[in-house]
Protein backbone atom coordinates (compact mmCIF):
# COMPACT_ATOMS: atom_id res chain seq x y z
CA UNK A 1 0.00 0.00 0.00
CA UNK A 2 1.72 3.01 -1.48
CA UNK A 3 0.07 5.25 1.41
CA UNK A 4 1.49 3.09 4.41
CA UNK A 5 2.74 5.11 7.02
CA UNK A 6 3.18 4.85 10.91
CA UNK A 7 4.75 6.77 14.29
CA UNK A 8 6.95 5.15 16.88
CA UNK A 9 5.13 4.98 20.59
CA UNK A 10 7.97 2.88 21.80
CA UNK A 11 11.26 4.17 19.96
CA UNK A 12 12.78 0.77 17.88
CA UNK A 13 9.75 -1.49 19.33
CA UNK A 14 6.21 -0.18 19.44
CA UNK A 15 4.86 1.51 16.53
CA UNK A 16 1.18 2.50 15.05
CA UNK A 17 0.01 2.89 11.64
CA UNK A 18 -2.32 2.74 8.60
CA UNK A 19 -2.63 -0.34 6.81
CA UNK A 20 0.51 -2.28 5.49
CA UNK A 21 -1.13 -4.19 3.34
CA UNK A 22 -0.85 -7.73 3.01
CA UNK A 23 2.51 -8.70 1.08
CA UNK A 24 4.68 -11.03 3.54
CA UNK A 25 7.75 -7.95 2.58
CA UNK A 26 6.17 -6.46 5.52
CA UNK A 27 8.42 -8.26 7.91
CA UNK A 28 11.41 -7.75 6.83
CA UNK A 29 11.05 -4.45 9.01
CA UNK A 30 8.80 -5.75 11.80
CA UNK A 31 8.25 -9.11 13.84
CA UNK A 32 4.74 -8.69 14.59
CA UNK A 33 2.14 -7.40 12.42
CA UNK A 34 -1.41 -6.65 14.22
CA UNK A 35 -4.48 -5.77 11.90
CA UNK A 36 -7.17 -4.23 13.31
CA UNK A 37 -9.26 -2.75 10.89
CA UNK A 38 -12.16 -5.27 10.42
CA UNK A 39 -12.35 -4.18 6.91
CA UNK A 40 -9.01 -5.36 5.89
CA UNK A 41 -8.00 -8.59 7.10
CA UNK A 42 -5.57 -10.34 4.81
CA UNK A 43 -4.99 -13.51 4.33
CA UNK A 44 -0.94 -13.67 4.01
CA UNK A 45 1.90 -16.19 4.81
CA UNK A 46 3.94 -15.08 7.66
CA UNK A 47 7.68 -15.88 7.37
CA UNK A 48 9.47 -18.43 9.60
CA UNK A 49 9.62 -16.17 13.30
CA UNK A 50 7.44 -13.58 12.72
CA UNK A 51 4.19 -13.15 13.84
CA UNK A 52 0.74 -11.84 12.59
CA UNK A 53 -2.67 -11.38 14.44
CA UNK A 54 -6.40 -10.36 13.60
CA UNK A 55 -7.84 -8.56 15.98
CA UNK A 56 -11.33 -7.14 13.66
CA UNK A 57 -12.22 -3.99 15.35
CA UNK A 58 -15.22 -1.70 14.42
CA UNK A 59 -14.65 2.18 14.76
CA UNK A 60 -18.37 2.84 16.17
CA UNK A 61 -17.99 6.38 17.38
CA UNK A 62 -21.53 6.00 19.04
CA UNK A 63 -21.17 2.47 20.98
CA UNK A 64 -18.94 1.96 23.75
CA UNK A 65 -15.97 -0.65 23.07
CA UNK A 66 -17.83 -4.21 24.15
CA UNK A 67 -17.05 -5.98 27.26
CA UNK A 68 -15.71 -9.45 25.07
CA UNK A 69 -13.51 -7.00 23.02
CA UNK A 70 -12.21 -4.96 25.86
CA UNK A 71 -11.40 -8.47 27.35
CA UNK A 72 -9.72 -9.96 24.34
CA UNK A 73 -8.06 -7.11 23.38
CA UNK A 74 -6.68 -6.69 26.78
CA UNK A 75 -4.93 -10.74 26.37
CA UNK A 76 -3.87 -9.16 22.96
CA UNK A 77 -1.96 -6.20 24.97
CA UNK A 78 -0.75 -8.54 27.16
CA UNK A 79 0.94 -10.74 24.35
CA UNK A 80 1.90 -8.38 22.66
CA UNK A 81 4.00 -6.45 25.64
CA UNK A 82 6.00 -10.01 25.99
CA UNK A 83 7.09 -9.46 22.21
CA UNK A 84 8.02 -5.49 22.69
CA UNK A 85 9.92 -7.25 26.19
CA UNK A 86 11.49 -9.32 24.03
CA UNK A 87 12.94 -6.97 21.66
CA UNK A 88 10.78 -7.45 18.87
CA UNK A 89 9.24 -4.56 16.56
CA UNK A 90 5.96 -4.54 16.66
CA UNK A 91 3.35 -2.65 14.32
CA UNK A 92 -0.53 -2.34 15.30
CA UNK A 93 -2.35 -1.48 12.47
CA UNK A 94 -5.86 -0.14 11.04
CA UNK A 95 -7.17 1.97 7.96
CA UNK A 96 -5.62 4.86 9.73
CA UNK A 97 -3.64 4.07 12.01
CA UNK A 98 -5.88 5.89 14.39
CA UNK A 99 -8.50 4.78 16.02
CA UNK A 100 -9.00 1.04 16.18
CA UNK A 101 -5.02 0.72 16.97
CA UNK A 102 -4.80 3.35 19.10
CA UNK A 103 -7.21 1.38 21.22
CA UNK A 104 -4.69 -1.73 20.97
CA UNK A 105 -1.54 -0.14 21.47
CA UNK A 106 -2.93 1.92 24.10
CA UNK A 107 -3.74 -1.62 26.07
CA UNK A 108 0.03 -2.38 24.85
CA UNK A 109 1.61 0.26 26.82
CA UNK A 110 -0.41 -0.54 29.98
CA UNK A 111 0.52 -4.07 29.98
CA UNK A 112 4.41 -2.73 29.11
CA UNK A 113 5.09 -0.35 30.98
CA UNK A 114 2.48 -0.66 33.62
CA UNK A 115 0.86 3.35 33.33
CA UNK A 116 -2.54 4.32 33.40
CA UNK A 117 -4.84 4.48 30.61
CA UNK A 118 -4.44 8.29 30.92
CA UNK A 119 -0.86 8.00 30.33
CA UNK A 120 -1.16 5.55 27.67
CA UNK A 121 -3.65 8.21 25.38
CA UNK A 122 -1.12 10.98 26.04
CA UNK A 123 1.61 9.22 24.67
CA UNK A 124 -0.27 8.09 21.23
CA UNK A 125 -1.82 11.25 20.80
CA UNK A 126 1.55 13.17 21.16
CA UNK A 127 3.15 10.88 19.10
CA UNK A 128 0.77 9.62 16.58
CA UNK A 129 -0.63 11.80 13.21
CA UNK A 130 -2.66 9.93 10.62
CA UNK A 131 -3.10 11.56 7.75
CA UNK A 132 -3.93 15.30 10.11
CA UNK A 133 -6.48 12.90 12.08
CA UNK A 134 -5.59 13.31 15.49
CA UNK A 135 -5.11 9.46 16.91
CA UNK A 136 -7.47 8.55 19.31
CA UNK A 137 -10.37 10.83 17.79
CA UNK A 138 -12.80 7.90 18.64
CA UNK A 139 -14.25 9.13 22.07
CA UNK A 140 -15.42 6.21 22.87
CA UNK A 141 -11.94 4.66 22.42
CA UNK A 142 -10.36 7.01 24.45
CA UNK A 143 -12.57 6.96 27.41
CA UNK A 144 -12.18 3.32 27.50
CA UNK A 145 -8.41 3.55 27.83
CA UNK A 146 -8.70 6.56 30.51
CA UNK A 147 -11.16 3.98 32.49
CA UNK A 148 -9.33 0.94 32.10
CA UNK A 149 -7.92 -0.91 35.11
Amino acid sequence: MSDFNYDWLLPGRLAQGSYPGASPSIFKAWDVVVYCAEELQPRMVVPRGKAAYHFPIDDDIYRPVPPEVSQLGWKLAGTLADHVRSGHRVLVTCAMGANRSGLINGMTLMRVNGMSGASAVEIIKRNRRSGGQEALSNPMFEHHLRCLR
